[in-house]
């Protein structure tokens, strides 16, 4: 498959979106709207890599405020910092979609709330349950 020829227009766009902090999927979109033609996230990354564009030369896009939400929730459109919990509440897109914001538990993204919702304590093994000789394991024929 042959490599589209990018007009100065495009490059232009280009590296001013990408100066901006948007994502290759959303410069992809932004140029195939704008120019009339389809072109993928890869072509993005592919020609921002020949420009050399870093992702040090990326803002990072400005986030928006958080509020409260009553309680001890945060809400926040972004991803919160690893301190606060990032367990998810309504529903992503949505206006009302936040996350918990508490503090966390130690190597954990949830507080001790949300831990014990995200995570189950460890079974015995099916493997290692097959071995037990109990009734329950057996099999009648």
């Amino acid at each position: 498959m042959a490599h589209p020829d990018w007009k100065d227009e495009e490059v232009s766009f280009l590296r001013e979106h990408w100066a901006k902090g948007y994502s290759a999927s959303e410069i992809a979109k932004k140029l195939s709207e704008k120019f009339g033609r389809k072109l993928t996230r890869n072509a993005v990354i592919t020609k921002a890599d020949r420009l050399q564009l870093s992702a040090e030369s990326r803002k990072e896009p400005s986030a928006p405020a958080a509020k409260s939400m009553g309680g001890d929730c945060v809400e926040s459109k972004r991803i919160t910092p690893v301190e606060t919990c990032r367990w998810p509440t309504g529903v992503p897109d949505e206006p009302d979609f936040s996350y918990c914001g508490k503090p966390v538990q130690r190597r954990s993204p949830f507080c001790s709330e949300h831990k014990k919702m995200a995570y189950r304590p460890k079974e015995v093994s099916r493997k290692k349950r097959s071995m037990v000789p109990d009734a329950a394991n057996r099999i009648n024929f």
